[in-house]
């Protein structure tokens, strides 16, 4: 607490002149290497990747003015689909409906609907199997359950907007084979949600029916 106040960061400044260059040597003034600045900025809480960003383009950019940002750990492709990435941050606090609210939750599978059916272009997504990755564990029992909430809900949804949408794909510069694979995977997605919606009354109705003693205890 700084008067008061929650920390929500803590900001360092540095000033480098020095270069390393391809035979590990360092080179400064005398290579005429100009000084350049870092800052490092470290958030008090882990907040995830989608704060972090919104650090970057909405607390850093308007004072520093940059004329290009490069994000190290990120290669999404611009435009629409990393417009829709960046909207469920936009949204938190504002008057969205419930829908919206919880589709975006799950901003990575947006985004991946996005890039998929992008109007005019044929992009891919593929496993990469010598691909990993980190992600952080839920620590307490309030934060699982904000996590799991995070992932059912807007998976849900996700999924819903991207079956109402589906006719998006005939929009695409996708093959026709490839299309026409895609659209059954949304009908294999349609009924892997349906089955999910209805698969609690589904269990009811087994036990109901088939187990000998349900009668009594239902």
């Amino acid at each position: 607490m700084v008067q008061d106040q929650p920390v929500t960061a803590h900001i360092y400044e540095f000033t480098t002149q020095l270069l390393v260059d391809s035979d590990l040597k360092f080179k400064g003034l005398e290579k005429g290497i100009v000084p350049t600045q870092i800052i490092f900025c470290m958030k008090e809480r882990n907040q995830k990747k989608i704060n972090s960003h919104w650090w970057m383009f909405n607390a850093f950019c308007p004072l520093l003015q940059p004329n290009v940002c490069v994000l190290l750990e990120n290669d999404e492709i611009g435009r629409r689909p990393l417009a829709s990435y960046f909207k469920g941050e936009t949204l938190a606090g504002r008057d969205a409906d419930v829908f919206t609210s919880n589709m975006y939750l799950a901003e990575d599978r947006i985004l991946c609907w996005e890039l998929v059916a992008k109007r005019g272009h044929n992009w891919v997504l593929k496993y990469v199997k010598s691909a990993w990755g980190e992600t952080d564990v839920p620590n307490e029992v309030p934060e699982f359950i904000s996590q799991r909430r995070r992932w059912l809900n807007g998976s849900f949804f996700a999924a819903i907007y991207s079956l109402a949408h589906i006719g998006q794909m005939s929009r695409t510069e996708h093959s026709r084979k490839k299309a026409l694979a895609l659209y059954f995977e949304g009908l294999y997605n349609f009924l892997n949600l349906l089955f999910a919606w209805f698969g609690l009354a589904n269990y009811y109705i087994f036990l109901y029916y088939y187990h000998p003693h349900s009668k009594t205890h239902l």
